[in-house]
């Protein structure tokens, strides 16, 4: 007997339940739920399972609409919306932003700067040894990753300080 919590912490797609109760049939293997009532041996209580699959992946799928939605809406304000932060910034909570953390910005300026000087610049070649356009930047940085470091209110026109 294979016994769950409910039938959406075994699966939340009607697809994966069907292959899954019929893998399970015919390993001859009892499915029960410890708090909801079904008893898949007699058509009813497959019919029921079915019933609640049907219902576990629209719940889900809702949840997931509401995620995103929620997401859009703080993307939109500015603020942050999750995840793991960038390197050289920290989390403030109270104004829902990356900030420059100073122990690793340090880092990323010098590792900016290592770059633009050894990748940028006068003799800079590419491939096909032609000069490399003067708005070269090297790994995709932009103008403003370029920071000059006496210029600490100037903004990327994010919502984000510089580093």
């Amino acid at each position: 007997m294979l016994l769950v919590y409910r039938l959406d912490r075994f699966t939340r797609r009607i697809r994966d339940l069907a292959v899954l109760m019929e893998e399970l049939e015919k390993a001859e293997v009892h499915f029960r739920s410890a708090t909801e009532p079904f008893d898949t041996s007699t058509p009813a209580g497959q019919m029921l399972v079915q019933m609640l699959g049907v219902f576990a992946e629209f719940e889900q799928e809702i949840i997931i609409d509401r995620v995103r939605n929620g997401m859009e809406r703080k993307a939109a304000k500015g603020k942050w919306t999750g995840g793991p932060v960038p390197y050289g910034y920290q989390l403030d909570r109270t104004l829902d932003l990356p900030v420059p953390n100073p122990a690793e910005a340090t880092v990323v300026r010098q590792i900016f700067t290592a770059c633009a000087e050894t990748r940028v610049g006068p003799g800079h070649r590419r491939r096909a040894h032609q000069p490399a356009p003067e708005n070269l930047r090297p790994l995709g940085m932009d103008k403003h990753l370029l920071n000059d470091q006496n210029d600490k209110s100037r903004t990327t026109g994010d919502s984000h300080t510089d580093l």
